[in-house]
């Protein structure tokens, strides 16, 4: 399935509302490189998850929604090292999960759709940095991935799934 039609599977199956830009970039000596942007927001709970994924000269992708208008400090940042640097370090956990507040701790521990996501990680070349923090308007959530590896559409859903979990618990 392309990444086209796995987008438009979920805007279908989420009634979200997709938007699709095909475009190219000039590389030099008159060769040109597709750029294709993906971009799907999916409102849930009156609160707007925006999936973009990006395609052609850099694979980029990143998931973003303002969670609640709490002032609570809720900041976090989760990063992800790579297969090859836990070799070389010897940890077998290849995440590593910064946290002011006690809650977030425990969601990453108990979250069903975190445990997805990091068996993803764990066996593919999957690599996000989630990125929680407070501003203005309220707590906002932002993941970004790169998408150079197989089968690349497969960490959208479960993406999804952990956005709406985090809602649950913290929107």
């Amino acid at each position: 399935m392309t990444l086209e039609e796995h987008f438009t599977k979920i805007a279908e199956k989420e009634g979200a509302t997709l938007h699709i830009t095909n475009d190219s970039v000039r590389i030099g000596g008159g060769a040109r490189c597709p750029d294709i942007h993906y971009q799907l927001y999916i409102i849930y709970k009156d609160r707007k998850i925006r999936v973009s994924n990006k395609i052609g000269v850099c694979e980029v992708g990143s998931v973003a929604c303002r969670i609640c208008d709490s002032k609570e400090s809720l900041k976090f940042e989760l990063t992800t090292r790579s297969h090859f640097r836990s070799l070389f370090l010897g940890k077998k956990n290849r995440c590593k999960l910064k946290a002011e507040n006690h809650n977030i701790d425990s969601f990453f521990k108990n979250s069903l759709s975190w445990k997805e996501l990091r068996k993803m990680v764990n066996e593919t070349a999957f690599m996000p940095m989630f990125l929680g923090e407070n501003t203005e308007e309220g707590f906002s959530l932002i993941t970004e991935y790169h998408m150079e590896f197989p089968n690349k559409e497969q960490v959208v859903e479960p993406l999804i799934t952990f956005y709406k979990e985090f809602i649950d618990v913290f929107g």
